[in-house]
């Protein structure tokens, strides 16, 4: 399960918590001889100067503008997940009728591969995308305690542990459909299970991608620029 490399979802979460940008400290020498002339009032009292105003009119569209960016870039990822099932059940299909010609070693096999890949592969990925949640939540959760508005990103984070939930279940279906012995698979066996274990795969991908959503979102409130 390549495409879930710890590596690739660490390195963005950790750049995340340590990545923080610094911040700009006010001139002290001209605080200073405002301060002394008695013409010092609280920052949020000053008239905001055309040059602030342009700045922030330019941080709000620059974060509309990747946030429709993210929009379009989720709306093509959904719709290829969806026209790669189709074919994929197109291929099922053939290869179902194929089955029926399949010698007791080859059963063996495609048992034990089955077996391994809900036992051990989906395990490991289902590991590092809860870790990753975890990590992603804290950075979410400090964000928020600094005055950030984090619902874009914590709606992103929960709707990539829901798809992790419903990949948890159909992995769990997956399973129960493996007979004792691969002798027993039969063609309808070996069509429901490539088909679970493929919209598992797809659950985990939008999981995943929703967590990578979470992480723009968090980029976009520190100002950072998304590559990615």
């Amino acid at each position: 399960m390549k495409k879930y490399s710890k590596v690739f979802i660490c390195l963005a979460v950790f750049g995340l918590l340590f990545g923080a940008s610094s911040v700009r400290a006010e001139d002290s020498t001209i605080e200073n001889r405002r301060m002394e002339e008695g013409k010092l009032r609280p920052m949020l009292d000053r008239p905001m100067n055309d040059d602030r105003k342009a700045l922030l009119v330019d941080l709000k569209n620059t974060r509309e503008e990747n946030r429709q960016k993210m929009e379009a870039a989720r709306q093509a990822f959904m719709e290829k997940l969806k026209t790669d099932r189709e074919t994929f059940k197109a291929e099922v299909e053939k290869r179902k009728a194929e089955f029926r010609l399949a010698n007791r070693e080859e059963k063996r096999e495609f048992w034990g591969n089955v077996g391994e890949m809900v036992g051990q592969r989906f395990a490991q990925v289902i590991k590092q995308l809860e870790e990753a949640q975890t990590r992603v939540g804290t950075v979410i959760e400090k964000l928020k305690n600094d005055g950030h508005d984090t619902e874009d990103a914590t709606n992103y984070l929960d709707l990539s542990k829901e798809k992790l939930d419903n990949a948890k279940t159909k992995i769990a279906e997956v399973r129960a459909l493996l007979p004792a012995t691969g002798e027993e698979i039969t063609p309808e066996i070996f069509a429901a299970i490539k088909l679970g274990a493929r919209e598992a795969k797809d659950l985990l991908k939008e999981s995943r991608e929703n967590l990578l959503n979470a992480i723009r979102e968090i980029k976009i409130l520190k100002g950072e620029e998304d590559n990615n």
